[in-house]
Formats: structure tokens, sequence, C-alpha cells
């Protein structure tokens, strides 16, 4: 007896797309973890759900506003060289 013929093609191999870079957009988000006291876990709940905005959403935007305190601060001191004690200054 003969084996049976098939006329199947042969398999060809996969080809395999290149891993696209890790790009971060403008509107990317990461996720972290905080650790909050059960007062500030509460009161980040409560004012997210009085803006009708999620908890995430909150936590960031008050994080970005108190580290651009940061920065333009940073920044007005090296470019204008004042020390921290800017109330001596204006006395």
């Amino acid at each position: 007896m003969m084996p049976a013929q098939t006329d199947a093609t042969p398999a060809r191999p996969r080809k395999t797309r290149a891993a696209k870079p890790d790009i971060r957009k403008a509107g990317s988000r990461q996720k972290i973890t905080l650790v909050v006291s059960d007062s500030v876990d509460f009161r980040i709940g409560a004012l997210a759900s009085y803006l009708k905005i999620d908890r995430s959403t909150l936590a960031e935007k008050l994080l970005d506003q108190g580290m651009r305190a940061y920065a333009v601060d940073a920044a007005f001191r090296s470019v204008f060289g004042q020390s921290d004690d800017r109330q001596s200054d204006a006395a």
C-alpha cells in the first residue's frame, strides 16, 4: 500500500511583527500605588464624587498642581538667585 498524499501546502513559519517602541504620549497614564491615611482616602473619594470625576483624575490634578509650585519656585530661584528666605528681603 502506498501512503496517501495530501494536497495541503507546507506550513510556513509565521511572520513576527517587530515590537513597537514604548513611546509615551502626552495623554498616556501610568498606574501607581500611593499609601495614604484613611482620612485622606475618604476626603479624596468624597471630593471626587462631589466633582463627578473619578478618584484617579482628582489625585492626578492635585499632584500636578502641587508639583507645579515646586518647579516654578525652583526655576524662579535659580534664575534670579534668591535664597529661600524671601521674607527677609521684603522687610
